[in-house]
């Protein structure tokens, strides 16, 4: 294999990878990776005595691309296959490749302003366009899976403002977060909110930080303004978010929620109902909202109505089994982990939910061990936790 199949075997790569073939997209790369490393090797033996330094120059110079887009793709791999530490291994590789790449540019660039010899170059982020702050951020998500946070944060705040997409504002958002670096996280959160202004997991989290009504919507109408000038696409999205009032209803609603004002919230959540009838989602906040009024019977309402629409819905359904658990409704507790475990095997939920199903029958040795079955690197795991009364586990 040589340099000008780098086309068709990088295709033929990325195929495998899109369906799952990761092996052989593993072996292919590398084996054209060792390919064009032997015939780069042979050619500069050869360059040596060439009087034609130009032509062997870009040789070199499509090799040093075609070899980091192979970096890149063996990482990407490799993080497909839950190998992080080798994904963020090549991820750099690429990084430097891509920057050899850029290095080699400039210096057969006479327009450039600065001299071969200066580093300032070397100095100033590597992230200088769309794709390099791609590859910046997959190498980060390794740096935090790994809890290498401060490397991932340092790196991802060398991407400029201008290719911080939603992605990178997330991950940002929630390093800041694990930092305990509140401001910083509310900032990240504002801009991811600029490019996503019906996100409710955003606007959760901003009101998580005790972000009042005013805070949250000035972002939303900033984004207004700054997407009715572009795209009739985007002047649609800006008229949707201006005329229509169900979002302020729903904004208003969980900070009531949060600030326990359950009159109030189940007042706009009552609206929200009219508008989005057996909507799942706004029904759940209503049983929320039932609970947090210690009305345990029209929150048990609410939960069974949810599961009398669909019977395969898996969020707050922890929460209802507690609501289960404090009435001591043995039988419907045990039919909804059942139901919840058959129906998503690989959620943590369930587990949990069964574990409240053997503490009410006073087995604690099994309520421990469903407890156990439940995944310690799940992102939900914390919430799940907080929603079960941690008295009740003393006992295990």
């Amino acid at each position: 294999m040589e340099i000008q199949h780098a086309p068709f075997i990088i295709k033929e790569i990325k195929r495998f990878l899109s369906v799952n073939l990761y092996d052989s997209a593993d072996q292919l790369a590398n084996l054209f990776l060792s390919s064009i490393h032997h015939r780069s090797t042979e050619n500069e033996a050869s360059a040596s005595s060439n009087s034609n330094n130009q032509k062997a120059a870009g040789k070199d110079s499509q090799h040093v691309v075609v070899v980091a887009e192979l970096y890149e793709l063996i990482a990407d791999i490799a993080y497909q296959r839950k190998e992080i530490r080798r994904a963020l291994n090549y991820y750099r590789l690429a990084i430097q490749q891509k920057k050899l790449s850029s290095n080699q540019s400039n210096n057969n660039s006479s327009s450039s302003p600065f001299p071969a010899n200066n580093n300032f170059r070397n100095q100033v982020s590597i992230v200088m366009n769309e794709q390099d702050a791609k590859l910046r951020f997959k190498e980060c998500k390794c740096q935090a899976e790994l809890r290498e946070t401060a490397s991932a944060l340092r790196d991802l705040e060398s991407i400029p403002a201008k290719y911080r997409d939603l992605p990178i504002l997330l991950l940002m958002a929630q390093l800041y977060n694990d930092s305990n670096l509140r401001r910083h996280a509310v900032s990240a959160y504002k801009e991811a909110l600029l490019q996503a202004p019906l996100s409710m997991e955003i606007i959760q989290q901003l009101i998580n930080y005790n972000c009042d009504y005013q805070e949250i919507m000035e972002v939303i109408q900033e984004s207004i303004k700054q997407s009715s000038s572009s795209s009739s696409e985007n002047h649609t999205a800006s008229t949707l978010l201006t005329n229509e009032k169900w979002l302020q209803s729903l904004i208003l609603s969980l900070i009531q929620k949060k600030n326990y004002d359950t009159e109030k919230s189940y007042t706009n959540l009552l609206s929200l109902n009219v508008l989005f009838p057996k909507n799942p989602f706004v029904m759940s906040l209503i049983a929320l909202n039932a609970m947090d009024a210690e009305q345990i019977e029209n929150s048990i309402a609410s939960f069974k109505r949810i599961r009398q629409m669909d019977a395969t819905i898996v969020d707050c359904m922890d929460i209802y089994a507690k609501q289960l658990f404090l009435k001591r409704d043995e039988l419907e507790l045990n039919r909804l982990a059942n139901e919840v475990i058959e129906n998503h095997p690989i959620k943590p939920q369930g587990y949990l939910i069964a574990s409240w199903y053997c503490l009410l029958k006073g087995d604690t040795e099994h309520a421990a061990s469903f407890v156990e079955k439940v995944n310690e690197t799940s992102i939900l795991l914390y919430k799940l936790f907080s929603s079960l009364d941690l008295v009740f586990f003393n006992r295990l």
